[in-house]
């Protein structure tokens, strides 16, 4: 009995990182980039957001609350890199598709976002190479315009 147990412990460590090696994509890739600028976004964590994107886009960061607003996200996305990232390049658009949602609400008003986007019909993130780290440097006006939280406010007073 003593020797199953090992063997079991063995075989779960094997089963598990089998497992880990199938997740999202590489981290420094176009398509790990965008994955992650989502997931920060998500987390509404101005700092990470403005860490993966470009120096240009930085600014446009903001997920400032007022007293009686709140917002929460919501994504699941699947991605797809195209360019000249395999060949060594330093561009390289990714496709995004699936459903995003943003949902805000005040004491007053609660706003209800959901898009819905198929592998035709893609949103497209720009990601650069800049010194060796992957970063997002534009996109469609949609996707940049979740970065502002106070003007998605302003729309809906």
């Amino acid at each position: 009995m003593s020797l199953r147990m090992p063997a079991v412990a063995v075989l779960l460590l094997v089963t598990g990182l089998a497992i880990s090696g199938c997740g999202g994509p590489d981290e420094n890739s176009p398509e790990g980039v965008v994955e992650r600028f989502f997931e920060r976004v998500d987390d509404q964590d101005a700092g990470a957001v403005q860490a993966v994107l470009c120096e240009d886009f930085r600014q446009n960061v903001n997920f400032e609350l007022g007293p009686h607003e709140e917002v929460d996200f919501d994504f699941d996305l699947d991605y797809e890199g195209e360019g000249d990232e395999e060949t060594g390049g330093d561009t390289a658009e990714v496709l995004a598709w699936g459903k995003i949602e943003r949902t805000l609400r005040t004491d007053e008003v609660r706003q209800e976002v959901r898009v819905q986007r198929s592998q035709d019909a893609p949103w497209v993130l720009k990601t650069f190479r800049v010194n060796g780290q992957w970063r997002v440097c534009g996109g469609d006006a949609f996707i940049l315009g979740l970065l502002d939280t106070p003007a998605a406010f302003r729309e809906i007073e």
